[in-house]
C-alpha cells in the first residue's frame, strides 16, 4: 500500500502539472482570438461607416484558471448593420477573472467528479477480492460488472446533455476501469474466480481494452481516456494477483499506446510509461515478478516502437515526446536491476537491443537531415541515436564487468571500445570515436586502481611476470593504433606511455628502471621527427627526465650497481652530441633538446665519478668537468649550458671545503686542482658575464680557506697579502679585471687584519715582519698602478 500511495502522490502532480500547462494554453489561444475579434470587428465597421481601418493593441487579457471543460463557450451579440452606435474596438470589455464561487464550483464539478469515480472504483475492486459466505464468486463477478455497466449507462445517457458533459465522462472513464478489474478478477483473484484458464483470462482482457479503445475513438477525450487506463493501472496494484498483474498490464498498455498514437496524445504516453513500469516495480518483490523479464521485453518493444513511429511521424510531441526515450530507458533498466538472478545475460541482451535501436535511429536521422555535417562529440538529444549508443555501450560495459574479472574484463572492454572507434572512423562519425575513447578510458583505470594493486604473477619461460602486465602491453598497443587512426587527440599517446612506464617501472629492478625510461625516449623522439604524432616528443621529455631523476636517486643510496648510471650518463652524452649535430626543423627545439640532454649527461656524469672515484678525487674531475661545459657553451652556441657549470660550480666549492680540506695527506694538492679547475672556468667564459665573476670569487675564496687550513696564525696575514699580488699579477697578465679586484679587496683585509688583529694577538718579532712586508707589497702595488698608468688604462 505504500508503494501505491506514492503512485498517487506522484500522479497527483503530474497532473497538476499538466492541468497548469493547459490552462497556460487556453489562455494564450483566448487572448489570440481576442484580439483577431477585435480585429474582424474593426475591419466590419470600417466597411460599414466608411471610417479608415485602425488596428488596434488590445491589453493583455487578465489569466483565468478554469478549464476548458468546465468553461461554456459565451456567443457575441450580434451588432446591426448600419448601426452608427456600434462601439469601438478598443472599448470591447475584457475577460473577466473568476470569482471565489466559480473557482468552487469548478473545484466541485469537475475535480471531486474525478476522485469520487477513483475512490468507488478502487472500492469495487477491494469488494471484488474479499470473502462473503452468502455470496460466490459469480456473484461476486455479476455484481461488478453490474456496477461497471450502470456507471458506463449513466455515463453515456448524460453526455447527450451539455451541462453535465463533464460529469459524465469522468462516469465513463470509472465504468471502463471498473469493467476492466472486473475482467482481470475473473481469473486473477481467488475469491471471484470464474475463469481457470490463463489463456481465456488473457484473451477476455484483450476484448476489454479492444472495446475501451474503441468507445475513446468517439469521444476523442485525453482526459476521459487518460482517467480509465489510470484507474486501470491503480487496480492492477492493489490486486491481489502479483501472477497475474504483471501481463494483465500488457494489453492495457498496448491499447494506450494505440490510442496515444491514433490522436497523437504524447503526454498521455508518457504517463502510461510511468504507470506501466511501476506496476513492475511494485509487483516486483514477489517470486513470479523475479522471472517476469518477459513481460518487461513486452513493455521496453512497445514504447520503443511507439517512439519510432513518433520520430517517423509530423507529430513529434515536442518535449514531452523527447522525453519517452529515456524515460523508457530507465524504467526498462531500473526495473530490471531489482532482480539480481542473472543480470549479466539481461545486460547483455539489453545492450543488443539497444544498438538496434540505435541502427534504426541513425537510418532515421540520416533520412531527414541527408548531407548534414558530423555530429559533435556532445550533441546528445533525447530519442536520438547517440543516447541509443550511450546506452548500449554503457550496459554492455557494465556487463562485462559483471560477467568477467582480472584480465578477461580488461580485454573485453577493450575489444568494445576498439569497435566503436574502428565504426566511428568507417562511418566517419565523430561522436562513435569519442564513445570510443571514453569506453577505453575503463580497462586503462581498472588496470590502474584494482589490476595492479591487487598484484599476481605467473611464470612461463622461466621469469615470473605480473597477471596485469599482458593487458597492459595489449591495450598500450591499442592505444597507439587509436591515436594513428583518430588522428586527433593525443590522450591516446599519452596513455600509452604512461602503461609502458607503469610496466617497466613493475617488471625491471629498481637501479635499471629510470635506465630502461631513458633508452625508450629514443624511439619516442624518432616517431614524433618522423610522423604526424607530435606530442610524442613531450611525453619523451618527461620520461627522459623522470628516468633521469629516478636513476639519480636510487644511486644515492650505494646499494645498487654502478653501471646503469654509467650508461645513462653515456646515453645522455650521446643525446647531446646527436641534437648538436643534427639540425631539425626548429631551431628552438634544438637547443631545447640539447640543454635537457646535456643537463642530463652532467648530472649521471657527476653522480657516476661520485661512486667509482676516491672521495678527494671527486671534486677535482667536477672541476673538469665544469671547464668543459663551459668551453661547450661557446662552441655549440648555446648559452644555456653555461647554468649547468654554475649549478656543478657551487657544487665544487661545497664539496671541496667539505672533503678536500678536511684531508690532512692530499689537503695542498687536491685542493690546489679544483682551484685551478675555477680558474680554468673563469678564463674560458666570456668577458664581462656574471659567470666570469662567480667562477673567480668561488676560487679566490677557496685559496683563502686553504690558506687559513695550511699557514700558521703569525704568517697568515703576509700569505694572504702575496696571493693578491698574485691576482693583480694574474689580473694584469690576463687583462681580468675581476682578479685586479680581488687582489685589491684582499690587501684591503690584509689591512684590516693587520690593525684589527695582528697588532694586539701577535709577539713583536711577526708583527714587525707582518707590517715590514705587507706595507712592502701595498707599495710595490701603488708603485705599478702609478709607473704604468697609461698601459694599465690600454689594458682596462
Amino acid at each position: 500500500m505504500e508503494g501505491l500511495f506514492l503512485l498517487l502522490l506522484g500522479v497527483i502532480a503530474v497532473r497538476w502539472y499538466v492541468l497548469g500547462r493547459r490552462l497556460k494554453r487556453l489562455l494564450e489561444q483566448s487572448q489570440r482570438n481576442d484580439r483577431q475579434i477585435q480585429e474582424l470587428t474593426s475591419r466590419v465597421y470600417a466597411l460599414e461607416t466608411g471610417a479608415p481601418v485602425r488596428t488596434m493593441t488590445t491589453p493583455p487579457v487578465e489569466q483565468v484558471a478554469l478549464s476548458a471543460e468546465a468553461q461554456p463557450a459565451q456567443d457575441m451579440e450580434r451588432i446591426p448593420a448600419g448601426d452608427a452606435s456600434i462601439p469601438e474596438p478598443a472599448t470591447l470589455p475584457r475577460r473577466r477573472a473568476f470569482t471565489g464561487e466559480e473557482w468552487e464550483a469548478v473545484v466541485g464539478g469537475n475535480w471531486l467528479n474525478k476522485a469520487g469515480v477513483l475512490v468507488l472504483v478502487i472500492g469495487i475492486a477491494l469488494f471484488l477480492g474479499y470473502s462473503l459466505t452468502n455470496l460466490g464468486a459469480g456473484g461476486r463477478v455479476a455484481l461488478g460488472y453490474m456496477v461497471s455497466a450502470s456507471m458506463l449507462a449513466l455515463g453515456v445517457a448524460m453526455e447527450r446533455r451539455p451541462r453535465y458533459v463533464v460529469f459524465a465522462r469522468g462516469l465513463i472513464g470509472g465504468g471502463w476501469a471498473a469493467l476492466y478489474f472486473t475482467t482481470f478478477a475473473l481469473h486473477a483473484l481467488p475469491a471471484a474466480r470464474v475463469v481457470e484458464s490463463h489463456l481465456v483470462g488473457v484473451l477476455l482482457l484483450c476484448c476489454v481494452a479492444v472495446g475501451m479503445v474503441l468507445h475513446s475513438l468517439r469521444y476523442r477525450s485525453e482526459v476521459v481516456t487518460g482517467l480509465a487506463f489510470f484507474i486501470g493501472f491503480v487496480t492492477l496494484v492493489i490486486a491481489p494477483a502479483p501472477g497475474f498483474s504483471l501481463p494483465a498490464s500488457v494489453p492495457l498498455a498496448a491499447a494506450l499506446l494505440f490510442l496515444a498514437r491514433r490522436f497523437a496524445w504524447t503526454r498521455m504516453a508518457a504517463a502510461g510509461l510511468v504507470f506501466t513500469y511501476s506496476v513492475y516495480a511494485i509487483e516486483a518483490q514477489t517470486e513470479w515478478a523475479m522471472a517476469g523479464h518477459p513481460v518487461l521485453w513486452l513493455y521496453w518493444i512497445l514504447f520503443e516502437g511507439f517512439d519510432l513511429l513518433r520520430i517517423t511521424s509530423d507529430r513529434g510531441g515536442g518535449n514531452i515526446g523527447r522525453t519517452l526515450f529515456p524515460l523508457n530507458a530507465c524504467g526498462f533498466l531500473g526495473t530490471a536491476l531489482l532482480r539480481a538472478r542473472d543480470i549479466d545475460y539481461f545486460l547483455f541482451a539489453a545492450a543488443a537491443a539497444y544498438a538496434v535501436t540505435a541502427i534504426v535511429r541513425a537510418k532515421l536521422r540520416r533520412r531527414e537531415s541527408a548531407g548534414g555535417p558530423d555530429q559533435g562529440p556532445f550533441a546528445i538529444v533525447p530519442g536520438t541515436f547517440e543516447v541509443a549508443v550511450t546506452i548500449s555501450a554503457g550496459v554492455l560495459a557494465v556487463a562485462f564487468l559483471q560477467r568477467f574479472t582480472g584480465w578477461r574484463a580488461n580485454i573485453a572492454l577493450l575489444m568494445e571500445a576498439e569497435f566503436l572507434v574502428l565504426s566511428g572512423v568507417l562511418l566517419r562519425e565523430r561522436y562513435l570515436r569519442t564513445l570510443g575513447a571514453l569506453i577505453f578510458a575503463m580497462p586503462v583505470l581498472k588496470l590502474l586502481m584494482a589490476d595492479v594493486p591487487q598484484g599476481g604473477e605467473f611464470q612461463t619461460f622461466g621469469p615470473a611476470f605480473y597477471n596485469w602486465t599482458p593487458a597492459a602491453f595489449i591495450i598500450m598497443a591499442a592505444a597507439l593504433v587509436n591515436r594513428t587512426l583518430t588522428r586527433s587527440g593525443p590522450a591516446f599517446t599519452h596513455t600509452g606511455v604512461l602503461l609502458l612506464a607503469l610496466v617497466l617501472a613493475a617488471e625491471l629492478p629498481p637501479a635499471q628502471i629510470g635506465l630502461s625510461w631513458m633508452i625508450a625516449t629514443i624511439p619516442m623522439f624518432a616517431a614524433a621527427e618522423s610522423t604526424f604524432v607530435k606530442e610524442l616528443r613531450y611525453d619523451a621529455y618527461v620520461l627522459g627526465t623522470c628516468g633521469t631523476i629516478f636513476l639519480w636517486l636510487t644511486q644515492l643510496s650505494r646499494t645498487y650497481p654502478w653501471w646503469p648510471v654509467a650508461a645513462g650518463a653515456a646515453l645522455a652524452c650521446a643525446a647531446t652530441i646527436a641534437a648538436s649535430i643534427y639540425r631539425s626543423r626548429s631551431e628552438r627545439e634544438r637547443r631545447l633538446v640539447v640543454v635537457c640532454a646535456s643537463g642530463a649527461a652532467v648530472l649521471l656524469s657527476a653522480t657516476f665519478f661520485w661512486r667509482v672515484l676516491d672521495e678527494r678525487a671527486v671534486a677535482p674531475v667536477w672541476a673538469v668537468i665544469c671547464a668543459g661545459l663551459v668551453l661547450a657553451a661557446r662552441r655549440t652556441n648555446v648559452p644555456k649550458l653555461q647554468w649547468h657549470a654554475y649549478v656543478i660550480a657551487a657544487s665544487i666549492f661545497f664539496r671541496a671545503w667539505a672533503v678536500n680540506l678536511e684531508d690532512a695527506n692530499l689537503r695542498i694538492l687536491s685542493t690546489a686542482a679544483v682551484i685551478a679547475g675555477l680558474y680554468g672556468a673563469q678564463f674560458l667564459a666570456p668577458h664581462k658575464t656574471y659567470g666570469r665573476a662567480a667562477f673567480s670569487l668561488l676560487a679566490t675564496l677557496l685559496t683563502i680557506l686553504l690558506l687559513i687550513s695550511e699557514v700558521s696564525g703569525r704568517l697568515l696575514t703576509v700569505a694572504f697579502g702575496l696571493e693578491g699580488v698574485f691576482l693583480l699579477s694574474a689580473g694584469f697578465a690576463g687583462r681580468d679585471r675581476v682578479l685586479r679586484l680581488s687582489g685589491l679587496v684582499l690587501f684591503f683585509v690584509c689591512v684590516t687584519k693587520l690593525f684589527v688583529y695582528d697588532l694586539r694577538e701577535l709577539d713583536t718579532l711577526n708583527r714587525i715582519i707582518s707590517f715590514i712586508v705587507l706595507g712592502l707589497l701595498l707599495l710595490a702595488a701603488s708603485w705599478i698602478y702609478t709607473r704604468f698608468r697609461e698601459q694599465i688604462k690600454r689594458y682596462l
